[in-house]
């Protein structure tokens, strides 16, 4: 379905779009690991015995948000993870359009999240499965990234029964520096993630910043060499 109110047509071209992209720029191979079911690694890290992994991959669940998916692990369990799918904007270029983000399913979430924040200084783990896209992005050398807002989810079943969102989509795009669109069903979020200058930032936790910012760099050298791989 991809996002709110999307056409026969539309669905059509993102799928006809998005595939073209990955023939033009993806080793065949690679395309048909990918849907053939493999997970293609990007990234890992080790947590407290457990591997951190970034893959890149099709889960045949989601395939009516998108036609892609980037999923962290934590131990082999699904933590976070977007969905997107790779079309032409309306604007200009080539893009990447998220169509859903979901975070864990597990009893002890709440823990699980609280210690890979920690060990990533910090940094929360649903603004790190957003970091991470905006790699891949840069890397496949796209131009823009869209998101579906609240009101461009394909079915809203991210609303709980008393009404209230498990996660605003809208609310996190802006966090994250978005913008809005003419469509309101999607916002506009940076390539890059802006970051704060040492300068902006309290004495007190410029060292936490430092070990942060070193740790991204890193994240971006791994993707990108990583992504190199995988292109004609």
């Amino acid at each position: 379905f991809f996002y709110n109110k999307a056409t026969c047509e539309e669905r059509i071209s993102i799928i006809e779009e998005h595939m073209s992209f990955l023939q033009e720029r993806l080793r065949d191979d690679v395309i048909l690991d990918i849907y053939g079911g493999s997970r293609i690694p990007l990234w890992q890290m080790e947590i407290d015995g457990k591997m951190l992994e970034l893959v890149l991959c099709m889960e045949p669940g989601q395939r009516k948000e998108g036609l892609l998916s980037l999923i962290l692990f934590l131990g082999g369990q699904p933590l976070y993870q977007i969905v997107f799918w790779i079309a032409k904007s309306k604007r200009s270029g080539t893009s990447i359009f998220i169509g859903a983000m979901q975070g864990p399913n597990m009893s002890d979430a709440k823990d699980v999240i609280k210690l890979v924040t920690k060990r990533c200084h910090s940094y929360r783990t649903k603004n790190l499965i957003l970091y991470v896209t905006q790699a891949l992005a840069r890397s496949l050398g796209l131009e823009h990234i869209y998101a579906v807002t609240n009101k461009g989810y394909y079915a809203m079943n991210h609303i709980r029964r008393d009404r209230k969102l498990k996660t605003s989509y809208s609310d996190f795009w802006m966090e994250a520096g978005g913008w809005h669109t003419k469509d309101d069903r999607f916002d506009e979020l940076p390539l890059t993630e802006v970051r704060k200058s040492m300068e902006e930032i309290s004495t007190h936790k410029r060292a936490v910043y430092r070990r942060r910012f070193a740790l991204l760099d890193e994240i971006d050298t791994t993707i990108e060499e990583n992504v190199k791989k995988l292109i004609k």
